[in-house]
């Protein structure tokens, strides 16, 4: 069983001073620019309407739709510390997780918000920290920020054992789902994310395994390359040790689905990918569309599937623009207990 229990962080003041901090000559910036020139035409639109309207019901719902506006512009800086505690067999003491996933660094939302995720991380004090892919944006537009924002994470790499697995942005990789494959829209940069992560102590899993030993027991970690990469296989996870404790990281909760039906089940699968839906609405659900063969049932929460514990996270980037509702960015942490 898993227990949830929220906490939040929002520093609304940094978040308008980093996403005030425009720079030029990037099609990342002229997409913001656009967005904003948006932003104020409708806000000066809704501002007239007020001005002119004598329906008491409309102007309440135009000041809805007006707040509506900055919110969404706001919350993507706001950072959220979800935790839930875990029982999963044959462990002796409890082990503590900081696990992030959809970083998608970018030029508007890169090192300062990173300095805030790392020094939270920090503060929780885990024994362990897993990345669960798309570290980088790598979409329509990419600079070499996004790669250098990375180094950030030696602070925690110095202290602290950090593993991570690669996503779909690191390869490039959408997925049409009229024709029910991926296909690569985008430069291949996982080779340059790999040799930026390795060269500040971080392992990369690849269909691969790392033993850890913490706090004086051993349990197994099985890392997966991205799905719509077409690069992940679960050959490797059958020599698991039937044991220790079996922790599953990947990014795209939709991995899950291939795992063989004959061999030993973990004892929990952290996965990322979805944000969420990016945004959520209130009896409607997540509006965003991860293409997932799960549903948008899995795009957030704790999941049992076929009697395998799964946890997604809504992340901490965005895909796109920088706009979120009711899907704040966060850190989770995984607090794994003995099972009684």
């Amino acid at each position: 069983m898993a227990e949830l229990v929220d906490a939040h962080d929002s520093k609304s003041c940094g978040a308008i001073h980093e996403s005030s901090i425009l720079s030029r000559g990037t099609h990342q910036d002229h997409l913001h620019m656009i967005m904003y020139s948006v932003l104020l035409a409708g806000t000066a639109i809704i501002s007239v309407l007020l001005i002119y309207s004598n329906s008491p019901a409309l102007s309440a719902v135009l000041w809805i739709l007006l707040a509506g506006l900055f919110y969404i512009h706001l919350e993507p800086y706001f950072l959220k510390v979800r935790k839930f505690n875990h029982k999963i067999p044959g462990l002796k003491t409890p082990i503590k997780i900081a696990f992030i996933a959809d970083l998608q660094t970018k030029k508007l939302k890169g090192k300062k918000f990173l300095h805030r995720v790392i020094k939270k991380i920090n503060n929780l004090k885990p024994d362990l920290v897993f990345i669960g892919g798309d570290l980088i944006s790598n979409e329509y537009f990419f600079d070499d920020s996004q790669i250098k924002s990375l180094a950030e994470f030696s602070v925690l790499s110095k202290n602290l054992p950090v593993y991570a697995v690669l996503g779909n942005h690191e390869y490039g990789i959408d997925f049409d789902e009229k024709k029910d494959q991926p296909h690569k829209i985008f430069s291949d940069r996982h080779g340059t994310v790999v040799d930026a992560l390795k060269n500040l102590g971080i392992s990369v899993l690849h269909n691969s395994f790392a033993n850890i030993s913490v706090r004086g027991q051993n349990l197994e970690l099985y890392g997966t390359d991205d799905l719509w990469a077409e690069n992940t296989s679960w050959e490797n996870i059958k020599s698991a040790k039937n044991n220790l404790p079996l922790l599953v990281l990947t990014h795209n909760p939709d991995t899950i689905l291939s795992y063989p039906k004959k061999i030993k089940k973990p004892s929990l699968v952290l996965a990322g990918h979805t944000h969420g839906g990016q945004i959520r609405l209130p009896f409607f659900g997540p509006v965003g569309n991860a293409k997932l063969k799960l549903g948008k049932k899995y795009y957030d929460g704790f999941f049992n599937w076929h009697g395998i514990s799964l946890f997604v996270t809504h992340g901490l980037g965005e895909s796109l623009f920088a706009i979120r509702f009711l899907t704040p960015p966060e850190i989770v942490e995984v607090t794994l207990l003995p099972e009684a």
